[in-house]
């Protein structure tokens, strides 16, 4: 048993640590997204803390074959935050179409939101050496989100206004090929659909090609639309 949770943890870290760095790379090799913004992902925020409780759990059973009180807790608190994390995400592709949005998802996009969270509560349940959780344990769990909630407030402006869209439009140079009607364009990047000609083509249904959402599009930049056209947005996650 001892030896079967070891393998198991070992491989969840691996993918754990893969699915992080291949979603990290539009920051770290092609800078096609601001690392700000994407370092600033709860998600991300939670896959680092999970990553950080697998690693400990795993050498605690390596080394000690038991598992402190604090780490019990500590795994508890990381559970929790990627199964939130996840949760949201499947509401938000859920209804993403009645709010007129298209969101493109990588596999390591898929991996943090639905592999990771179902991994962490079933490794939480049936792995050995559990504590039981204090009820101080459920008030700690609040203090991460309530703060990530705060800083997310105070960065809300500059990070994802459409005033600062609109000005990181005018400093675009490149103007996208022309596409058919339904389709905004973007620079070629590591993700999404590449068609002839050197581009990405995000589509959404009437909406017509010569909307200011045609624009070069970074991942991870939700493209708001221009309010006098009322067209809808896209969120490459």
């Amino acid at each position: 048993m001892r030896f079967v949770v070891l393998v198991l943890r070992a491989a969840a870290l691996v993918v754990a640590l893969w699915a992080l760095l291949a979603r990290a790379d539009c920051a770290l090799v092609t800078g096609t997204c601001p690392a700000f913004n994407l370092f600033s992902y709860f998600t991300v925020h939670s896959t680092l803390l999970l990553i950080v409780a697998v690693l400990l759990a795993l050498l605690s059973t390596a080394v000690r074959g038991a598992e402190p009180v604090w780490l019990t807790a500590f795994r508890a608190l990381a559970t929790t935050y990627t199964v939130v994390s996840g949760a949201v995400f499947a509401v938000l592709l859920a209804n993403a179409e009645l709010f007129g949005h298209l969101f493109l998802v990588p596999l390591s996009s898929k991996v943090m939101h639905f592999v990771l969270p179902v991994y962490a509560v079933a490794d939480f349940l049936l792995g050995p050496y559990r504590h039981r959780l204090r009820w101080s344990t459920v008030w700690l769990a609040m203090v991460f989100p309530a703060l990530w909630a705060l800083y997310t407030l105070a960065r809300g402006r500059p990070a994802g206004c459409p005033a600062s869209r609109r000005s990181s439009r005018a400093r675009t140079s490149r103007t996208p090929a022309p596409g058919p009607k339904g389709c905004a364009a973007a620079e070629r990047g590591p993700r999404g659909t590449t068609f002839p000609g050197g581009v990405e083509r995000l589509c959404s249904p009437g909406h017509p090609a010569t909307t200011p959402a045609a624009r070069p599009v970074l991942e991870d930049e939700p493209v708001f639309p221009d309010p006098g056209t009322g067209g809808p947005s896209w969120a490459i996650l």
